[in-house]
């Protein structure tokens, strides 16, 4: 069934687009594969041929998902290139932006994280095996800088935790902050231009000695 090497990964990417609209609009329960082929412009068949499951395609989305979130965080803070501090302005900004880009993504993942199933289970392991020797790694740069008087010693998770808590508010309570924010788009993306400078400043903050 497959074409050449380009078609056959043009195919899957298409797939794997419809897949994630599908999930993120209707949750893994509420997902079919019909409407994912429809969405990839595909017939079953073909999503069936790559894919074989629905359940392996929410694996692929997942797990493309949290590598993203992985690659644009911990890439920038494992530069040793730059001074430790400009690094995580960087890294929490960064982060902030993929939010913005995929804003369902938080609420998508903390449904799924909180179920209790075999799906709960795939995300926290697909978590530690993301996330482990990062976190080691960002232990020790902070070690490090802390040891130069650069930086307080700070326990990595926390830190992490803290970005996360603040920049995923503002997307999981968008209706209300769109609110606050005078319920226009452009009200909305000043409020969150915003919000991504001050929850860097609040996290560099704690982190300066």
């Amino acid at each position: 069934m497959p074409g050449q090497k380009g078609n056959t990964q043009d195919t899957k990417s298409a797939i794997l687009k419809g897949a994630e609209l599908e999930f993120m609009e209707k949750g893994y329960d509420g997902a079919r594969t019909a409407r994912i082929a429809r969405r990839a412009g595909v017939t079953h068949a073909m999503l069936h041929y790559y894919y074989k499951t629905k359940e392996n395609l929410y694996n692929e989305v997942l797990g493309d998902k949290l590598k993203g979130v992985r690659n644009i965080v911990f890439g920038v803070i494992e530069d040793e290139s730059r001074p430790f501090m400009d690094r995580m302005a960087e890294a929490i900004r960064r982060h902030f932006d993929y939010v913005m880009r995929n804003p369902d993504l938080p609420r998508f993942v903390l449904n799924e994280a909180c179920l209790g199933d075999s799906r709960s289970d795939v995300f926290k392991g697909m978590v530690r095996q993301i996330a482990s020797n990062a976190v080691e790694k960002l232990q020790g740069q902070i070690d490090a800088c802390a040891l130069r008087g650069e930086c307080r010693k700070m326990d990595a998770t926390q830190l992490l935790v803290d970005i996360i808590s603040l920049n995923l508010f503002p997307f999981l309570g968008i209706p209300i902050v769109s609110q606050m924010a005078g319920d226009t788009e452009e009200g909305l993306r000043d409020f969150l231009a915003r919000r991504r400078e001050e929850n860097v400043e609040t996290i560099l903050k704690k982190l300066r000695p």
